[in-house]
């Protein structure tokens, strides 16, 4: 099946959530100005709420206030529950595929932030929106072809994952498609090229200097961490997991040596992220 990539549907942020990027580019707003656009918007609303209540922010007590949940995320997730609205509106097609796409991206999302979290806590940050979208490309082609999709979905093994039939499928040029969808939504570079790395495809040739260096190694370090998210979630779900082929073949000790981490940090990681994917969570 081919297809053209001027003619996928992409997710588009709400009004409310244009007003919330504007009031977060100046320089002197505040987050009770966020708070009044948000309580303006139901939906952005709701999903304050339920993402401050997820397993990545839980505390001992429900969140129920919308300003409470704003202050609990701060500027830089507020930003990414925008995202998230947008979406989800997107992809509020029936597929089953769509919500395995879902619940697998926040799974990764949250073992990735606890990976990063042993490292610095803004690289854990970072990790929590580079692996809420790491899927943004498996993500779009489901929302707009959920039936063919679903039925790859059928087929997924540890022999031949969603990632590969996904290809065979649509002839799928993910390195295009990936650049597209981050240009048309104005993606972090940083994150989309960790996730291009993520699936195995080259770097951009001709790219030089400190700062394009100070990238490449933010990039691949990102990557690495999804790498090691997909294993620990791989180990964790069993067979109730979408099978990424490509992200699973590093092996785990040439990870740990790549991001400097040991075996019981490790092991603090898989703990802790059994305890917080404990009760299934749907964005």
């Amino acid at each position: 099946m081919k297809f053209k990539l001027e003619s996928l549907n992409l997710p588009k942020v709400s009004a409310a959530g244009m007003r919330i990027l504007d009031v977060l580019a100046k320089d002197d707003y505040s987050m009770n100005d966020v708070a009044v656009v948000v309580a303006e918007d139901p939906t952005l609303s709701g999903m304050m709420l339920k993402y401050a209540n997820s397993p990545l922010y839980r505390r001992y007590q429900e969140v129920t206030s919308v300003r409470n949940a704003i202050n609990l995320l701060g500027a830089k997730n507020v930003k990414l529950v925008v995202t998230l609205a947008a979406m989800r509106s997107f992809t509020s097609v029936r597929s089953v595929a769509v919500e395995k796409l879902w619940e697998h991206s926040f799974s990764i999302a949250l073992i990735s932030k606890l990976i990063g979290a042993q490292i610095n806590r803004q690289l854990a940050e970072e990790m929590e929106f580079t692996g809420i979208i790491h899927d943004i490309s498996s993500m779009t082609l489901a929302a707009n072809f959920p039936e063919a999709c679903d039925e790859q979905l059928k087929l997924c093994s540890e022999e031949q994952g969603y990632d590969q039939l996904e290809a065979q499928a649509f002839e799928l040029d993910r390195e295009a498609l990936i650049d597209w969808i981050a240009t048309t939504l104005h993606m972090p570079s940083t994150s989309m090229d960790a996730i291009k790395q993520l699936y195995g495809i080259d770097e951009k040739a001709g790219v030089s200097g400190k700062a394009a260096a100070n990238d490449e190694s933010s990039a691949q370090c990102q990557a690495s961490i999804l790498a090691l998210a997909h294993n620990i979630d791989q180990q964790l779900h069993g067979n109730d997991l979408v099978v990424v082929y490509q992200h699973t073949q590093q092996p785990v000790p040439k990870l740990l040596e790549t991001l400097n981490l040991s075996e019981s940090q490790l092991a603090s990681i898989i703990d802790e992220s059994r305890e917080k994917l404990g009760e299934r969570f749907m964005l």
